[in-house]
């Protein structure tokens, strides 16, 4: 598919999820009093999960039954805990550097200038308003099924239902390659964006470093109304440019520009 001239209202960026979690709003976001569109199917995985022994989270987690008590007190407690739009409650690097509740709350929510969401095992995606309760689960628990379907299928259908009934034309995948997983092929045009360093002779994505880029990129896209593809191709991020030799056309790297020299 061919990707639109300009990065508008009709482009969906993409993040993953993050373990550290917040339950103190830095700011209330004014329009964010509705839930996301999976909020009912997240009920359900958490009502499954309230049901589970202590025990299930030792083995499933590997922690300890101290810890595993309190993971099962927090799914038992689930629906009536705290709510904070998606944007203030994910605080890891990608978050961090994002900055989502500094950016112009009207402007986002206007829909004028591309939209953000997030992928998780819970939610599926959630918009960056959209209110959630504080969570922890990925996709290694396998035993889980929805609708007769693994956590990772149930999304992956459900999120292809939803976006293939909108009219995004590009979708640009800030996310990791699990959550990766759950963006559909077909409805829009991809672009993968990706960061790598040059360690042990070969170019590779460094987690925690390409966590962080991934938050500056969705902030870059964000703050910048009227981008259009060749201004993002031409962008410099926290030091990252991309990489000519190591991009294709729907999948660009950026590495640290002195790398380029």
């Amino acid at each position: 598919m061919e990707y639109p001239a300009k990065i508008d209202g009709s482009v969906l960026i993409f993040l993953s999820p993050s373990k550290t979690q917040s339950i103190s709003p830095s700011r209330k976001w004014a329009s964010a009093l509705k839930t996301g569109p999976f909020f009912k199917d997240a009920g359900v995985i958490a009502g499954m999960l309230a049901d589970r022994p202590m025990e299930y989270f030792v083995q499933r987690e590997k922690i300890s039954p101290e810890k595993a008590e309190r993971l099962s007190r927090m799914w038992a407690e689930w629906d009536s805990s705290p709510m904070l739009s998606a944007a203030e409650l994910y605080r890891g690097p990608a978050f961090t550097a994002l900055e989502q509740t500094s950016l112009d709350e009207a402007f986002l929510l206007a829909g004028q200038g591309p939209a953000l969401g997030v992928l998780s095992a819970l939610y599926g995606l959630s918009m960056a308003h959209d209110l959630i309760h504080p969570y922890r689960l990925d996709f290694k628990y396998r035993d889980l099924e929805i609708r007769g379907k693994s956590l990772l299928n149930h999304w992956q259908w459900r999120i292809a239902e939803r976006l293939g009934g909108e009219p995004w034309k590009l979708f640009i995948d800030l996310s990791s390659k699990e959550f990766s997983l759950l963006i559909p092929r077909g409805n829009a045009a991809t672009l993968r964006i990706d960061f790598r360093e040059w360690r042990r002779s070969a170019w590779r994505t460094v987690s925690a470093t390409a966590k962080q880029l991934r938050g500056a990129m969705a902030r870059h896209i964000l703050s910048s109304p009227g981008m259009n593809l060749g201004d993002l191709r031409s962008s410099t991020v926290a030091g990252y440019s991309l990489n000519p030799d190591l991009s294709s056309h729907d999948e660009w790297i950026f590495t640290p520009s002195g790398a380029l020299d």
